[in-house]
């Protein structure tokens, strides 16, 4: 390559940069508690655990955050998620309820101000503890990152049952935000 090739190239990549910054600093920075409320719930565990996206998810992409996703989750009564593993790591922030996690076969409790932390390749499990309370947590993890990168995805070990458990059967989740 000559000098003038590898000059044009930097150019172009500063004018792709300012570009991305500029839009960037256009978007909200706050987002209100009716932005959030407006998501709407996904079903991910069979009836038993949901989400709504705060950052990440397929109605945010218009937020000023690329490298992080964050979502507020539900545990039915008696619900539980599957068990899995990723390459990234995870924070659950426990808002409300009590449950557990299995790390590596290793069973961890927590309840309302724990935060439970799930390492890099950690296959892992949450469970609701009671089957007549809810559970909110609040989860944020570097996946846009991961998948930038493209290193590993979610895979799952443990298929959901074809419904949710007797406890969690008919729950739909209310509001899930503090």
């Amino acid at each position: 390559m000559s000098e003038q090739e590898i000059v044009k190239w930097q150019e172009k990549t500063e004018d792709t940069q300012k570009a991305k910054f500029e839009r960037l600093r256009k978007l909200p920075r706050v987002l209100t508690a009716e932005q959030i409320e407006s998501q709407p719930w996904e079903d991910t565990g069979g009836g038993m655990y949901f989400r709504k996206w705060i950052l990440g998810g397929p109605n945010t992409s218009d937020l000023p955050v690329t490298s992080l996703a964050s979502w507020f989750g539900v545990f039915a009564p008696g619900g539980y998620g599957k068990k899995h593993g990723h390459m990234n790591e995870a924070i659950f922030y426990i808002i409300e309820g009590e449950g557990q996690e299995i790390h590596d076969g290793k069973l961890y409790d927590w309840k309302p101000g724990c935060v439970a932390l799930v390492h890099t390749g950690c296959v892992h499990q949450h469970f609701n503890a009671h089957k007549d309370t809810i559970c909110k947590v609040l989860v944020i993890n570097p996946k846009p990152t991961y998948a930038h990168m493209k290193i590993g995805g979610v895979g799952t070990l443990v298929e959901m049952p074809p419904g949710p458990t007797e406890e969690a059967k008919g729950f739909v989740p209310g509001k899930a935000t503090p």
